[in-house]
């Protein structure tokens, strides 16, 4: 629950920045992994994908966090490291497993 929290917050800064800020809407849209990068000061594994979706006047956009049981997947703590609670500046520690994505906001 702390990741989730945690991820809500750092995607609320985003989207907060890209609602004011037009050249950084079209750059978070076009790039999201390497804005995400530069704005919080890390580097993000090759393997791990993130996507941007901009909602239309006439749809809503749902992200169901990634959950498994499956111990080749991410763990807690790799998890809390990739929402930004284990982030510092210039660093993201390496992951045993695997990442899935899923298609929303930011993942």
């Amino acid at each position: 629950m702390k990741n989730l929290k945690r991820r809500k917050e750092l995607e609320t800064m985003l989207i907060n920045k890209a609602m004011k800020d037009e050249t950084f809407r079209h750059d978070l849209v076009a790039d999201p992994k390497s804005v995400v990068a530069m704005e919080f000061e890390i580097e993000i594994p090759d393997y791990l994908e993130f996507k941007v979706i901009e909602e239309g006047s006439d749809e809503v956009c749902l992200v169901i966090p990634f959950t498994s049981k499956d111990e080749s997947q991410i763990t807690d703590l790799e998890l809390e490291n990739v929402s930004g609670a284990g982030w510092t500046a210039g660093h993201l520690p390496e992951f045993t497993g695997t990442a899935t994505g899923t298609t929303g906001t930011i993942v």
